[in-house]
């Protein structure tokens, strides 16, 4: 991810709500965050908001959409720099294990049986065999490291018009090594 880049310009949610009977007043805030991410392959979420809509997906604030809360999850993927590939997505649920007391063994857990076991839990692919150990339990650590615990009453919109080094930063997220960005790299794991 670019480092000039704001956390507003990472959180493009959408342009208009079209929908009738919309939450006007989310669509607002939503409407206020111009430009995305450049470089980033999102799947739905707040990175790419054109490509939720063209998956299916209605953004918060729309009817039939997950709670705001749920794009804490998008967040995860920013600050944490994990793609949305299949090993990016476990490494960003073991990062947001790591940051949490209430639901740490919950995610641990439920990314395990989905993405090494091969159980489907939730919706999306079920691998077997994904595990990669070192780089998981890296991803734990780094997300212990990070404070606050953003599932814990964590407000993204206090951050919006930082660029996501100062985020970071501020969150005191460890940093990946030269040597860890090439390892993600090769897995496709790592935010370009």
């Amino acid at each position: 991810m670019h480092e000039g880049i704001g956390v507003r310009q990472a959180f493009r949610l959408g342009r208009t709500c079209r929908y009738r009977g919309a939450r006007r007043d989310l669509c607002g805030r939503q409407q206020a965050l111009p430009g995305a991410c450049a470089g980033s392959r999102s799947q739905a979420g707040p990175r790419d908001a054109d490509q939720a809509r063209l998956r299916g997906f209605p953004l918060p604030g729309e009817p039939k959409s997950f709670p705001e809360g749920w794009s804490k999850h998008e967040c995860y993927h920013l600050i944490s720099e994990y793609e949305t590939t299949d090993q990016g997505e476990m490494l960003n649920a073991a990062f947001s294990a790591g940051n949490t007391e209430v639901l740490c063994m919950d995610l641990l857990m439920l990314t395990l049986l989905q993405f090494h076991a091969g159980f489907q839990i939730m919706p999306g692919p079920a691998p077997k065999g994904a595990l990669k150990p070192d780089a998981f339990f890296r991803a734990v650590a780094r997300g212990a490291a990070t404070q606050p615990d953003m599932l814990n009453g964590w407000d993204f919109w206090t951050m919006v018009d930082l660029p996501m080094s100062q985020v970071r930063a501020r969150m005191g997220v460890p940093p990946l090594s030269d040597a860890e960005r090439a390892e993600l790299a090769q897995w496709d794991a790592l935010i370009a």
